[in-house]
């Protein structure tokens, strides 16, 4: 870890000097310095510097725009990394309606220089997506995550990886919204999906991929298909990993939570009352939007 804090301060000093003598020799607007100013503004996002990356992007995208133009390659991964800043968690909401807009210019510059079907520009219209998580907007998070879907499914077909990661993330605004059941559909279609094309042969993604059904399951009140499913991702884990695995223990301890919680719901008979699933689907909800912005955060980065 040491040596990795060590390296980027090697290279923060290194982009210092480079943009200041570029600055002082060819100008702030000359293509090279707006490039160093690009790298240096990369090197504070890697630092976790989010201060100084967005002082530095708003001065690098700014002069991107008036000396190469707003659809320039160069301005537009500066905004990225602009917009990259400012979803840092400690941003508050003003910050979080700028990178919005800034992610909306994006997605219209891609649309206009390279159409739909570009990877960027899907790139770019999932960056929106996840603001608009982040926002809570679910109503056009859900929009421009189907709309990504769409185009993806046609161009690289539904059994390619960033196809199904796009599936995810809808079927993981769907439940947010509290729409388990089709979020549940997506999800075991996703997983079908996964198990006949078999792309890992490390289970975790396997694994993870069930137990986004069985959270599905479990918010609808559907306890027993929910923790087979779970127990099934214990052992999936368990026979390829160690168990002092973060994630085996994780998978472990949800296991145990469900099984007590079902316990405490159901009634005499073992068949939970009513409005149990949708209690359990509430509270899961709620808890489920947490991680998924924190997630929307990381994607972004």
């Amino acid at each position: 870890m040491s040596s990795e804090r060590y390296s980027y301060g090697e290279e923060l000093e290194l982009g210092n000097l480079v943009l200041e003598r570029r600055t002082k020799i060819l100008g702030a607007r000359h293509g090279q310095t707006l490039e160093s100013m690009s790298t240096l503004l990369r090197t504070y996002l890697a630092m976790d510097q989010w201060q100084d990356a967005e002082r530095l992007g708003r001065e690098v995208v700014r002069l991107s725009k008036e000396t190469l133009g707003s659809k320039h390659p160069v301005t537009l991964s500066c905004l990225q990394s602009l917009i990259e800043a400012c979803t840092d968690s400690r941003q508050g909401e003003k910050k979080l309606r700028e990178a919005q807009e800034w992610a909306a210019q994006l997605v219209s510059a891609r649309l206009s220089v390279s159409g739909p079907s570009y990877l960027q520009t899907m790139f770019a219209t999932e960056i929106l997506a996840l603001i608009c998580l982040l926002l809570l907007e679910f109503g056009m998070a859900e929009d421009l995550f189907d709309a990504t879907f769409q185009v993806r499914q046609t161009i690289q077909g539904e059994q390619h990886v960033d196809t199904l990661n796009t599936m995810n993330r809808l079927g993981r605004v769907y439940f947010a919204q509290g729409g388990f059941a089709k979020a549940e559909g997506l999800m075991s279609r996703i997983l079908d999906i996964h198990i006949k094309t078999r792309k890992w042969e490390d289970p975790i993604p396997t694994s993870i991929m069930t137990h986004n059904l069985a959270r599905t399951y479990y918010a609808q009140g559907h306890f027993s298909k929910s923790i087979s499913l779970l127990e099934e991702c214990n052992r999936m884990l368990r026979a390829f990993h160690p168990e002092r695995w973060p994630i085996v223990r994780h998978m472990e301890d949800m296991l145990k939570d469900w099984t007590g919680e079902v316990s405490n719901t159901c009634g005499s008979e073992g068949e939970p009352p009513q409005s149990g699933g949708l209690e359990t689907g509430r509270r899961l909800c709620k808890y489920i939007l947490e991680i998924e912005r924190e997630g929307a955060r990381e994607v972004i980065r």
